[in-house]
């Protein structure tokens, strides 16, 4: 690839390819790291339907989730120069939303 189809972000060592490889390769284990203890703590909860137990379940539940989102938005944000274009910002009228 010369300079000049070279885009932005694609400054990179390694081939397209293998980087997609090694991608999908992360998401699957980082898939399996949080599913796992996802799973498990579901069926305790399932199997202890205590109202005080249910909400010690949510919150391990919740702590796991969002973990498991922040570890793919974290490999998101390494791997994608994403650039927002926004137009249209000045018809927006921000106080409509709220009565």
């Amino acid at each position: 690839m010369n300079k000049k189809t070279m885009r932005k972000g694609d400054a990179n060592i390694l081939p397209r390819s293998l980087r997609g490889v090694i991608g999908v390769i992360f998401l699957v284990i980082n898939t399996l790291f949080w599913a796992v203890p996802i799973y498990i703590t579901a069926v305790f909860k399932l199997i202890l339907p205590f109202r005080s137990a249910r909400r010690l379940f949510d919150t391990i539940l919740n702590f796991l989730s969002y973990n498991w989102i922040y570890c793919i938005n974290g490999f998101i944000g390494i791997t994608k120069n994403v650039e927002y274009d926004v137009e249209g910002l000045e018809e927006l009228n921000w106080m409509s939303g709220i009565s």
